[in-house]
């Protein structure tokens, strides 16, 4: 079995989460704190790190062991059952709602006129023949297109500073409300947190204590790039006009103009944007096939993925307007539901179980060596 470096897990999980975090957080963030926007991202970047640190903690106690393996171990083989199919469930819903939005964007701005389900029949033989390749594969390419998509935002940032208006983000530190910041916050964290995928790739991983850094490394760099793009996303456009922009980081770059020759830069961001995008729905994949087949005893997990992605395809297929269910499912499952529950209240539950079965042992340990000693 491959194991990840911890130079792969940076790019792994930076490429992971950078994606989707700039295309739908900001928005929703301006929305609900205005020119404060940036400084609820920030709020959410410090509690995804914890999220993630959390993680941490628990994928390195049971460093080796599957997610399969580590939830039997803590709750029980039936118990286990209900909480990975908690997770499969997150994993379907979250895929088919990804890859529908990034058929539509194609659509949109690349191949108009072409019929969606031909983008997503695409998209979905991309995604599981990248699943059949491997997680060597998906670690080795992590590390090619993700320092592109990091890249290719700085740029972004670079050339979009000539269009930076003061005024836009003004006034500062003047009636801040606590709760506008913390609602502003959640839609942010709740894709940050999404760094709690570690804990199923836990027996992929080559030393998860040398990689401590590279999981947190990751979360952080991925907080401040999106805490200074959100920042001058409202200094170039402003909250009137951005808050009313689907996705106020394209509407940003297209104002990008060097010498009236380097313009409509658009396109470009959209095709680096779904080489994130393509790898958050593959790594996905890649762990419901893996999870349902250690859970479930199964053999072939190939055609676990492939059956996976048919009934991912199908789902993606049923929006009418994909804007209005996309809302629908991040304010009433993603933000209700799966990150209180899933990105914090398992992982806090199963760490709480393994600390204290970890004391319970210690202590049942230095009670029999005190019998020995006795005897």
């Amino acid at each position: 079995m491959y194991k990840i470096s911890s130079y792969e897990l940076f790019w792994v999980l930076t490429l992971m989460s950078i994606g989707m975090t700039v295309l739908i957080t900001i928005q929703p963030a301006i929305q609900s704190a205005g020119n404060y926007a940036w400084l609820s991202v920030l709020i959410a970047g410090v509690a995804a790190t914890l999220i993630t640190y959390q993680a941490t903690l628990l994928a390195r106690a049971y460093q080796g062991k599957t997610f399969v393996q580590l939830c039997e171990s803590l709750l029980g083989k039936w118990l286990a059952k209900l909480v990975i199919l908690n997770y499969l469930i997150m994993w379907t819903s979250v895929t088919a709602i990804i890859l529908r939005m990034a058929s539509e964007l194609i659509y949109e701005f690349i191949l108009y006129r072409t019929p969606l389900i031909v983008i997503i029949s695409c998209l979905s033989v991309l995604i599981f023949y990248g699943v059949h390749l491997g997680i060597e594969v998906l670690s080795r390419s992590a590390t090619i297109f993700g320092p592109l998509v990091l890249l290719s935002i700085i740029v972004t940032i670079i050339f979009n500073i000539q269009n930076v208006e003061l005024a836009h983000i003004q006034p500062v530190f003047v009636n801040i409300q606590i709760k506008p910041l913390l609602e502003g916050a959640l839609t942010p964290v709740s894709l940050l947190g999404e760094s709690v995928i570690i804990i199923a790739l836990t027996a992929f991983i080559k030393d998860i204590k040398m990689s401590q850094g590279a999981f947190m490394g990751a979360i952080i760099i991925t907080a401040f790039g999106l805490t200074l793009v959100t920042f001058l996303v409202i200094s170039v456009l402003g909250v009137p006009f951005a808050v009313n922009q689907i996705f106020p980081y394209f509407t940003m770059v297209r104002k990008i103009s060097l010498f009236n020759i380097l313009q409509r830069l658009d396109a470009l961001a959209i095709v680096v944007w779904l080489m994130s995008v393509y790898f958050k729905m593959t790594l996905y994949t890649y762990c419901f096939s893996h999870v349902m087949k250690d859970a479930f005893r199964l053999k072939n997990r190939s055609l676990i993925a492939f059956v996976f992605v048919l009934v991912v395809t199908v789902l993606s297929l049923i929006p009418n307007n994909y804007l209005t269910d996309e809302y629908l499912y991040r304010t009433t499952y993603w933000i209700r539901y799966a990150l209180p529950v899933n990105m914090v209240g398992i992982p806090l539950l199963l760490l709480m179980i393994h600390w204290i079965k970890s004391k319970m042992n210690g202590s049942r340990q230095k009670q029999q060596e005190n019998e020995t000693v006795s005897s």
